[in-house]
């Protein structure tokens, strides 16, 4: 989006000027005559090679409309529904640990994948265990999700007991199941990427836990499993609402 914008810009030989007056570093570099619809990419386009940018206006509305302009322009891991993945694992001493991942999903049949930062200790407890648990969290597991999730293993060993989870040992894999979650798959790591510092995993589904009060008829009812979604851009959780249509239904009728 920002490059449809800024093309016009960079063919007039003032914003050229203007580009290469900042590159010297002369000074404050003052830009009239231009609208307020324009304003915000100009200035983005202007300074997009600096990590640090002021912008002084009229009052503080002005300025939220300016920032929130500006977010549109940069590049962002905006992507909807994001999952409150809460991912548990063993430690190297046996202590149940838990952390919350939001860029992940299903990677294949019968295999889920995600991507975690090198900090976490949940990253080396996998490449030394090559298990993990992965549960959804839920409107009513959310505080305790959202404590996994700012709070670092590598500073509270103990968060897991100190959120008020209770930990008990898989049946089918060497890692914990977390007992207030109600949907818990539990996992083998079957596939290590290192991405720069940073590690992406993919595991192997050995077995699904389902509590049998998030089921109607056998299957998971999602108004009863009440499963909570991240908002990237709004720094929220929303709970996922109700069903509007049927899969591969809704769209035969431009099959006729």
């Amino acid at each position: 989006m920002a490059e449809v914008f800024a093309n016009p810009l960079a063919e007039l030989a003032e914003y050229t000027d203007m580009k290469q007056d900042m590159d010297k570093g002369k000074g404050p570099i003052q830009v009239s005559g231009v609208t307020d619809s324009q304003k915000v990419h100009v200035m983005h386009e202007l300074s997009k090679e600096y990590p640090w940018r002021l912008v002084v206006t009229y009052d503080d509305n002005r300025a939220k409309e300016i920032y929130d302009d500006f977010s549109y322009f940069e590049p962002n891991t905006w992507l909807y529904p994001q999952p409150v993945l809460v991912i548990a694992s063993y430690g190297a001493d046996g202590t149940a640990d838990g952390m919350v991942a939001a860029w992940g999903g299903i990677y294949d049949t019968n295999q889920v994948g995600f991507m975690l930062d090198h900090t976490h200790k949940t990253v080396a407890n996998l490449l030394k265990k090559k298990a993990f648990t992965v549960s959804m969290a839920t409107v009513s597991t959310m505080a305790e999700a959202d404590y996994l999730g700012i709070v670092s293993g590598n500073r509270v060993p103990d968060k897991v007991a100190r959120a008020g989870l209770h930990a008990v040992k898989s049946e089918f894999v060497d890692a914990p199941v977390l007992s207030e979650f109600p949907l818990t798959l539990e996992c083998e790591v079957s596939k290590v990427t290192k991405v720069g510092e940073d590690y992406h995993f993919v595991g192997d589904i050995m077995n699904i836990l389902v509590d049998e009060d998030i089921l109607t008829k056998g299957k998971i009812d999602v108004k009863k499993l009440q499963a909570i979604t991240f908002d990237p851009a709004g720094g929220k959780y929303i709970a996922l609402g109700d069903a509007v249509g049927n899969a591969y239904r809704e769209g035969r009728k431009y099959m006729e």
